[in-house]
């Protein structure tokens, strides 16, 4: 899900997709933020390898004057072609202290990738929890 924002002393917006021409807003986000100042594309609408141009216009009720303001979102392929490894394999769970690497994760850009590791687990009340933590590499 992408959440874009823009702000403007008028009450009137629109938002339009200005590219890729061959698409629909309507089939990216959700329609009611259409005429909003936030905009929500629904998840898993934006196509890898794209670019899209979208584009918010504000109309003035009092003088009819018009702005615009414009973005760009580059959706980049997801990762692939790595490894995560865990050892040991196997341990007692809350007791056994686990190492967790990862390798040769490529995302097709020259930016860095993040990656996000979590684990579960319940308590004696039955409890659960998501410690994580994150952690940058290049590609």
């Amino acid at each position: 899900q992408v959440v874009l924002t823009g702000y403007s002393t008028s009450n009137n917006y629109q938002w339009s997709l200005l590219q890729p021409s061959s698409s629909d807003l309507t089939a990216l986000a959700y329609t009611n933020t259409m005429t909003s100042p936030v905009l929500v594309i629904m998840p898993n609408k934006l196509i890898p390898g794209v670019s899209y141009l979208l584009e918010l216009s504000s109309i003035s009720s009092t003088s009819f004057a018009i702005g615009h303001a414009r973005i760009t979102i580059n959706v980049a392929h997801p990762p692939s072609g790595g490894h995560i490894f865990v050892a040991p394999p196997s341990g007692l769970g809350m007791s056994t202290l686990y190492n967790i690497s990862t390798q040769g994760w490529t995302s097709g850009q020259a930016n860095q990738l993040m990656y996000t590791i979590t684990y579960n687990y319940v308590n004696d009340i039955g409890v659960a929890y998501s410690p994580y933590f994150t952690y940058f590499t290049s590609p």
